[in-house]
């Protein structure tokens, strides 16, 4: 079990504050037997959906379009009554608006300021601070301006500050970030209960040494995904995503292969909203995808309901999609599980076969470097070998082993491991194999355990689907 956190008096008192303003009124919300408020459901339980109903029908009265870009953040923090919150860990309050410089503008600060920015400190606050340092107003406008690409004449700053936080809540620049990032339906208050100021300290994804790797996909680690995960890696910090964000264009959550082909640019702000949906219109690229380049558009271990998919895509209604979403959900939810049992194999021997199996054969993926074009394709050229770059391989294994042991600890998933009694033996029988060393048998038996999950789960799908 993960240690309990420990919620400042500030954050708690918020607590009552929001679950007693009637901005809220009628948003779910239960007690524990604690007599705690139950702050955290996850989107896919009863109080969840209730939340998401909720948000549509306040969207709706405030004139937000469900269409809209982050839709949920979009209402969440017009309905906010004070724009600010209290951080959970230390009760520092920050603003709900995109108002603290990112890293590269702290950076672009020191070098031509020489002004050290603090982590609380707002735009408006450095900015009142260069003043003292007798800055020229016309200089800090010119520079803000300049660093967030903005084309009009201002002669205000205020005015040009608010034109920045737009362009940065919209993800179409990233020069400044919010207190709190969103996260509706799962938190109440619709923002993590984290502020920046503890983010990178209690948030494991958000931890500087994993910052600094973004520029490689962890969740394709995570998720064990199939493809040319290196030279996805690459293209992702190509110039083809300069001012956007790399989209999966079928999400690696839901079994989509790390491939640069299967990538695609968009802005922050979309890629955020997009989160882990099935979208028809990606669908029919991936499939389109697949058939130009004969690359599998998903990995090996829902390659199934791939195949069914394909097939009844363009007939597929929204609410089908939706369904289907949660189908590939749960089989990598199970997918995950068996890999999480297979690693507490005694003396390290399910680690030995995860390796072997799973982690080793895009080992190939390593010894070449590549040449870009805008769709994905690319030529192979002979890569130079740094001590740095002979090291990515032992990340890869690490991150996806970290993951299955926070994967297995971590108490509130969306959904749990659905395993009939048939199955149960299977798994069973692979764990034998595994402790005898017949890591290929083991293998075989795993790949037809996963064939006969979908299975399962399509029949699901389609019951559901006629009853419906």
């Amino acid at each position: 079990m993960s240690e309990e956190k420990i919620w400042s008096k500030e954050f708690l008192e918020y607590e009552k504050f929001i679950v007693n303003h009637p901005n809220y009124k009628d948003l779910p919300i239960t007690k524990g037997k604690d007599g705690k408020y139950n702050w955290i459901a996850t989107a896919q339980s009863e109080i969840g959906k209730m939340r998401k109903a909720w948000a549509k029908n306040k969207g709706l009265d405030l004139g937000i379009s469900s269409h809209t870009d982050g839709f949920f953040a979009a209402v969440m923090l017009a309905v906010h009554p004070t724009k600010t919150k209290p951080c959970q860990i230390c009760g520092k309050s920050m603003s709900l608006y995109y108002h603290y410089p990112n890293t590269n503008l702290v950076k672009a600060l020191k070098k031509e300021f020489d002004y050290d920015c603090g982590i609380y400190e707002s735009i408006y606050d450095v900015c009142k601070n260069l003043k003292t340092k007798r800055i020229p107003e016309k200089h800090i406008i010119n520079f803000l301006k300049a660093k967030c690409k903005l084309e009009d004449a201002y002669t205000d700053l205020e005015t040009l500050i608010c034109h920045c936080e737009l362009k940065c809540r919209s993800g179409n620049s990233k020069m400044l970030g919010p207190g709190a990032m969103s996260n509706f339906p799962d938190r109440y208050d619709g923002f993590h209960t984290y502020n920046r100021c503890c983010r990178v300290k209690e948030d494991k994804g958000r931890s500087l040494e994993n910052l600094k790797t973004y520029g490689k996909d962890r969740r394709a680690y995570e998720y064990f995904s199939d493809g040319n995960i290196h030279a996805a890696d690459r293209f992702m910090t190509s110039k083809f995503f300069k001012n956007s964000s790399a989209d999966h264009i079928i999400p690696v959550s839901l079994g989509g292969v790390h491939d640069p082909h299967y990538l695609q640019p968009m802005s922050t702000g979309d890629n955020s909203a997009k989160r882990d949906r099935l979208v028809k219109e990606d669908v029919i690229k991936a499939i389109e995808i697949e058939k130009r380049t004969g690359i599998s558009a998903v990995s090996w271990f829902v390659s199934d309901l791939w195949k069914n998919l394909k097939r009844n895509a363009t007939c597929f209604s929204q609410q089908d999609f939706e369904n289907f979403r949660i189908c590939l959900k749960q089989v990598m939810t199970d997918f995950l599980t068996i890999l999480c049992q297979i690693k507490k194999l005694d003396d390290d021997i399910g680690t030995c076969f995860i390796t072997e199996k799973l982690i080793n054969p895009k080992k190939k993926y390593f010894v070449a470097d590549y040449d870009f074009k805008i769709d994905g394709s690319y030529t192979k050229k002979k890569r130079h070998i740094t001590e740095r770059a002979s090291k990515e391989f032992e990340r890869i294994k690490r991150i996806s082993f970290d993951s299955l042991s926070e994967y297995q600890n971590k108490d509130n998933r969306n959904m749990s491991a659905d395993f009939t009694i048939t199955e149960k033996k299977t798994i069973v029988k692979i764990h034998s194999k595994i402790k005898s060393n017949d890591f290929n048998e083991a293998f075989f038996l795993l790949k037809k355990l996963m064939k006969a999950i979908q299975t399962r789960k399509l029949q699901d799908f389609q019951k559901s689907k006629s009853e419906g």
